[in-house]
C-alpha cells in the first residue's frame, strides 16, 4: 500500500510542478482531502480546494473523487465538465462511495443561470 501511494504522491507532483504550482504541505490522500474541505467552506479559495480534491482523488481517496466530480458539475474552481464529473464519480462508485453511486442513479440537472424554471 505504501509504494502505491508513494508512486501516485510522486505523480501528483510532477502534475503539479509542471503547471508552475506546489503541493500542499500534507502529501497523503487524507490531508489533501480535508485541506481541500477546509478551503471549499464558506468563500474559501475554489481553485485550491479543486486542486486538493483532485490530488486526493488521483491517489484514491473516494470522497475526495465524488467533491471533485461536483466541481467539475458545478463549474466549482474549474470549468464545468458533466462527462468528467460523471466519470469522477464512477471512479468513487467503484471504491465504494454511496453517495456518487446516488449520483450516477440522479445526477443533478445542468446549473440554473438565468432564475426558476418556467411553471
Amino acid at each position: 500500500m505504501m509504494t502505491v501511494l508513494r508512486r501516485c504522491l510522486e505523480r501528483f507532483k510532477v502534475f503539479l510542478m509542471g503547471r508552475g504550482r506546489s503541493l500542499p504541505r500534507e502529501t497523503d490522500p487524507w490531508s489533501l482531502f480535508l485541506q481541500g474541505r477546509v478551503l471549499d467552506s464558506g468563500k474559501g479559495n475554489r481553485k485550491a480546494a479543486f486542486r486538493c480534491y483532485l490530488g486526493a482523488a488521483r491517489c484514491g481517496h473516494p470522497a475526495a473523487s465524488t467533491l471533485t466530480g461536483m466541481s467539475y458539475r458545478s463549474g466549482s474552481g474549474v470549468p464545468e465538465d458533466p462527462v468528467a464529473a460523471e466519470a469522477w464519480w464512477r471512479q468513487a462508485a467503484a471504491l465504494g462511495e454511496l453517495g456518487a453511486e446516488i449520483l450516477l442513479e440522479h445526477p443533478p440537472g445542468p446549473r440554473d443561470r438565468k432564475g426558476p424554471p418556467p411553471s
